[in-house]
């Protein structure tokens, strides 16, 4: 929409302009400030979807308080009203000076405006005055509706990736959506909303410390393919001797809090689609793939470059079906890894009861570079042969994918030392198991030679990994290529399991 000026003193003027991406853009005195804005409803305030026309209303809206309230220009120091069931509000004139007509009784809202900035102090007895004054409703036609902005600085405009990312979140999908019948349109609305503040969190951190960096984009050639065919896999016949590799187990799921200051190169596996991204931006999108995301906001950016451009975004060619895909990984380097969830919210069920961003969300100081790498497990959620698992099929096409995905990541290391940063890889709604993934990890790391460390790992997970591999290698005679390895390993965990 086009931006309303309205003069607050009469060589002041304020200009007001609700933006596409949710935010208002006030500009003063040549300073612009956005202010993110959440519409909320009922005494739970439960976050709503807004569209263009509420936008508009609450910019008119803020704009009739200006001339006589808002004489400084920061929206952040007021009081909103909202008005009673049934009150209908009509906008006329968008020209200075904004008239907005009411009908209806109208009472105040419980809640001020906050920024995320400490406020500023009055400077004047007027200013504290106005302050404590509560203005007249004359908001919008949402019933029971209240609007909150908050001060997000002194940002510039998202870039266009960002911008289209953001958009592609706002449009009301519920309908559309496969856990339709199964999800509360409340608890979808919820997560849309918060994935999106999550998002623009995660930009406006990248645009504070300056963040432009491209990031590069590894694969392995046409040749290196080659081997990981999945119907040949010569490379499984092969005597192999162990590598030099580390491995470590932690209990609770990866924070870059654990590797910040660690001196090594860390590496972390994306639990990728056959498409990488996922549901990236899709409201209950909400696996480690799409964490990573939210946590990574310039992998996002690059993911939805690619699908824009129509660029290769596989990361599993043929089928993800076990036994009838390749691996294609994907390494993505030089990424800030600019903010972390302080807990876990793994699943639309747990997301969905979560209110405020501020509970889950914090900054991280001095953001790190990592590279992430996608690759992609075999989906067993539509097999019906009962242990499928642990059969021999399926362990070497996780261990073949596994493989596949750490050479690429050690092709492309250089002279660093680096760190495999992985966990229960496929052992979500692709129903791979756990203990065999973990047990398969530490056979690819010895056969290419690179330290991995499990996080999500329990101490009694940890505890059957490595009694696993300990069944494996006192076997006699003692396995000498993977073959062997991985039919030994499917004898003892389909034991385990009898």
């Amino acid at each position: 929409m086009e931006p309303i000026e309205i003069q607050l003193t009469p060589k002041t003027p304020l200009k007001i302009e609700a933006l596409n991406d949710g935010r208002l853009k006030v500009e003063k005195d040549g300073e612009i400030a956005y202010y993110h804005v959440v519409i909320t409803q009922g005494k739970q305030n439960t976050p709503l979807s807004y569209d263009e026309t509420h936008m508009k209303q609450i910019a008119l809206y803020i704009a009739s308080l200006a001339p006589k309230y808002i004489n400084d220009g920061d929206l952040s120091k007021y009081c909103i009203l909202s008005q009673k069931n049934k009150t209908v509000v009509k906008h006329t004139a968008s020209q200075t000076p904004v008239e907005i007509k009411e009908t209806g009784a109208h009472q105040k809202l419980r809640g001020i405006l906050k920024n995320r900035l400490p406020p500023k102090p009055p400077t004047t007895s007027q200013t504290l005055q106005q302050q404590q004054q509560q203005p007249i409703s004359t908001t919008s036609n949402l019933q029971k509706t209240t609007t909150t902005t908050t001060q997000s600085t002194d940002f510039t405009p998202y870039t266009q990736e960002e911008q289209d990312l953001l958009n592609s979140l706002t449009g009301n999908r519920y309908q559309n959506e496969r856990f339709k019948g199964k999800v509360a349109e409340k608890a979808y609305n919820n997560a849309k909303n918060l994935k999106r503040k999550i998002y623009q969190n995660g930009f406006d951190q990248l645009k504070k410390i300056n963040d432009t960096t491209q990031p590069n984009e590894c694969r392995l050639n046409q040749s290196d393919l080659s081997q990981f065919d999945i119907n040949q896999l010569n490379y499984f016949n092969n005597n192999f001797t162990n590598q030099t590799h580390r491995e470590a187990y932690n209990k609770s799921f990866f924070n870059i809090a654990k590797i910040k200051n660690s001196g090594k190169h860390h590496i972390i596996v994306d639990f990728a689609n056959r498409n990488i991204g996922g549901g990236y931006n899709k409201p209950l999108g909400l696996a480690q793939e799409e964490y990573l995301c939210m946590k990574i906001p310039a992998l996002a950016r690059y993911i939805h470059k690619l699908f824009k451009n129509q660029l290769s975004t596989e990361t599993r060619s043929n089928s993800d079906k076990v036994g009838q895909g390749n691996p294609n990984p994907v390494l993505i380097k030089d990424l800030s890894y600019v903010q972390e969830f302080k807990g876990v919210y793994y699943g639309h069920k747990k997301f969905s009861k979560v209110k405020e961003m501020t509970d889950i969300l914090t900054t991280v100081d001095n953001p790190p570079k990592v590279d992430v790498l996608a690759i992609a497990a075999p989906d067993l959620r539509h097999e019906t042969t009962q242990g499928i698992e642990t059969d021999e099929t399926t362990l070497k096409d996780v261990l073949n994918t596994l493989i596949a995905g750490f050479a690429l990541a050690k092709n492309n290391a250089g002279n660093q030392n680096i760190v495999i940063e992985s966990g229960p890889f496929g052992c979500g709604v692709f129903k791979n198991d756990t203990i065999a993934v973990g047990a398969l990890h530490i056979l690819a790391a010895r056969y290419v030679g690179v330290d991995v460390v499990l996080n999500g790992y329990s101490s009694k997970d940890q505890k059957q990994v490595q009694a696993a591999i300990h069944a494996c290698d006192t076997l006699q005679p003692q396995p000498t290529n993977l073959n062997a390895y991985v039919k030994a390993l499917s004898q003892h965990l389909k034991k385990k399991m009898s």
